[in-house]
């Protein structure tokens, strides 16, 4: 699993969720060496575990920026920011997701699932981490907002 740098074009600040989902499949499937036919496949897989992130990546930014619009305060609370979704859960929807591919054996193995969690955990809050900065870029004057700037630099 590899780490990856999103840049951000856009005015606001955030990344869509499709943005995100597509990092997130390439990280938990690193296709980059496949050829041929294979190739093929991995990129199949990308998509359907795509198409299973989407709806979760949508609401945990969904969650957040709502929770940071409706309370100011909440921009300094639950640091490492607790996850509104379930990632056990997602972790079994991306195994049925690569039922019938090439890499079905793959993600049922404990320690492969294991490893995926931690990594969409961490994109997770990450991707909670960049919405709250871009509060605090849209929130100048709210001292809350830059209570969180000082203390994540």
């Amino acid at each position: 699993m590899i780490s990856k740098i999103l840049i951000t074009n856009n005015t606001d600040g955030n990344h869509s969720p499709d943005v995100w989902v597509m990092a997130a499949a390439e990280t938990i499937a690193d296709i980059s060496g496949l050829v041929g036919d294979n190739a093929i496949d991995g990129q199949r897989l990308l998509v359907k575990f795509a198409d299973v992130l989407v709806k979760h990546f949508d609401e945990v930014q969904t969650t957040e920026q709502d929770k940071l619009a409706a309370d100011p305060k909440h921009v300094l609370t639950h640091v490492p920011h607790h996850l509104p979704v379930d990632l056990k859960a997602v972790a079994s929807e991306l195994q049925v997701a690569a039922k019938g591919t090439g890499w079905e054996k793959h993600y049922m193995q404990p320690e492969v699932r294991g490893a995926v969690m931690v990594e969409l955990a961490h994109l997770f809050h990450t991707s909670m981490h960049v919405d709250r900065l871009s509060h605090v870029a849209k929130n100048p004057d709210c001292e809350h907002a830059q209570a969180y700037k000082a203390k994540v630099g």
